[in-house]
């Protein structure tokens, strides 16, 4: 009779956490979705047609500054939407999408596992009518790396959109804080801009895995979309107003 209960209550067990990981991809995407689509939208607008930068992952949700962009050209500057000096230098910006000046709800700065999402994109597209000046087939300047977790090389993108997945090595937290990443492989080292003894700043990324499939991995866990520059405003688009 304990055995048959037993195997009775692992099934169900079972059953609870196939669904609730199918009910986590499911969020997951939908969420990656709409950063995209706010991400299009913002590029396509008459007063931008640029991206914007990253927003800075240290600040507490409640902050009055949580999730607006960091500062013009993703400097560092000074005020609270600076990024910190290790996430930005003359490529590219890491933080975390800042759902605020792309007008998404505060929830869509975070994942399922309720880690922040990170947005890496590189600066030159984010200058002052950046997407006006060039047409989409201008080559990207000093664009971000991605490459497959063997180490194939993918492409050059613009825009790197980065769930840290359910182990969330590497994420910045709710409270502004990033979670450890020295136990994590190098893949995870990677996304999170981390060399193993500091902050420094990587300009490769890896693919980790699409945000349609499966999220039964175990290991490396990143969730990872990215984006050419012809994936926003094409130069004879219509503007939204």
């Amino acid at each position: 009779m304990l055995l048959v209960l037993s195997l009775m209550l692992g099934g169900l067990l079972a059953v609870m956490t196939q669904e609730t990981r199918i009910s986590k991809t499911e969020e997951l995407k939908q969420k990656m979705d709409a950063i995209e689509y706010a991400l299009v939208s913002y590029s396509k607008r008459s007063d931008t047609q640029r991206l914007p930068c990253p927003a800075n992952p240290t600040l507490a949700v409640g902050h009055v500054d949580f999730g607006f962009a960091g500062n013009p050209n993703c400097k560092t500057g000074t005020g609270n939407r600076a990024l910190p000096t290790a996430l930005s230098d003359s490529a590219i910006a890491i933080g975390t999408v800042p759902v605020r000046t792309i007008g998404l709800p505060d929830e869509y700065a975070f994942d399922p596992w309720g880690n922040r999402f990170s947005y890496a994109v590189s600066i030159s597209i984010t200058h002052a009518n950046a997407l006006a000046v060039y047409p989409v087939t201008f080559p990207d300047v000093n664009s971000i790396v991605v490459e497959s977790v063997s180490g194939f090389p993918i492409g050059n993108f613009s825009v790197v959109i980065i769930s840290h997945g359910p182990n969330g090595y590497g994420a910045f937290t709710r409270t502004g804080v990033r979670r450890n990443v020295t136990t994590a492989d190098v893949n995870e080292i990677s996304n999170s801009a981390w060399d193993g003894s500091d902050d420094a700043l990587s300009n490769t990324l890896i693919s980790g895995h699409d945000s349609n499939s499966s999220l039964t991995m175990t290991g490396f866990d990143d969730i990872v979309r990215y984006y050419p520059r012809s994936s926003f405003r094409l130069a004879d688009d219509t503007l939204i107003p």
